[in-house]
């Protein structure tokens, strides 16, 4: 009884890709990448534009700051400045209407003074006329 015998080989490869082309500017830094397998990405990210675009954002945060507290300040002065005015205009026209007030005031007593003194005066001599 003879069998029958199968056989069988099985192999594979595997690639490695190196692109080794560089370019950069000046202050660059390079980094090298192996890449394994097909349809990979490679996501490089330049440190230096990060930190530049961090940079600039906070320049502009601290001027827009900057500009406001200036804005809030410069508000504030002219607030101050309006609100002194209008509290020397008020307390200028109230003493105003008080002068105007107590002259009317002093006319009004000159005035009915001569008839107080000659009714006051009526009354004692009728006091003094009926006690006899």
């Amino acid at each position: 009884m003879g069998g029958s015998s199968k056989s069988s080989s099985h192999s594979s490869t595997t690639t490695n890709y190196y692109d080794e082309r560089v370019t950069g500017a000046e202050g660059s830094h390079i980094a090298n990448a192996i890449i394994h397998g097909d349809g990979n990405n490679v996501q490089i990210t330049d440190g230096g534009a990060v930190q530049d675009s961090l940079t600039f954002a906070g320049n502009a945060v601290e001027a827009a700051l900057t500009f406001g507290l200036a804005s809030q300040s410069n508000a504030l002065e002219v607030l101050e400045k309006q609100g002194s005015e209008q509290l020397n205009f008020v307390t200028t026209a109230y003493n105003s209407a008080l002068a105007a007030q107590k002259s009317a005031d002093e006319r009004l007593i000159s005035d009915i003074m001569p008839y107080l003194i000659g009714g006051v005066s009526l009354i004692a001599l009728m006091a003094l006329t009926r006690g006899k």
